[in-house]
């Protein structure tokens, strides 16, 4: 989806469009060394409340 967005806000740049695309790349490589993920919640279709409820049940509070 982020990379959809900035084919779309760099259409006409494309060397822009490239270091943006490496870069959103070279930024998911450092997350996932982070290893930051340890809850990943899909809030598409899920009330505020209840994506709350999930954080608050995770971090054992």
């Amino acid at each position: 989806m982020a990379r959809d967005r900035l084919r779309d806000r760099h259409a006409d740049d494309e060397p822009s469009l490239r270091w943006h695309l490496d870069r959103t790349n070279e930024l998911a490589e450092i997350l996932d060394a982070a290893g930051l993920d340890d809850l990943v919640l899909d809030s598409s279709h899920e009330p505020p409340a209840s994506l709350a409820a999930d954080v608050h049940t995770a971090a054992g509070w």
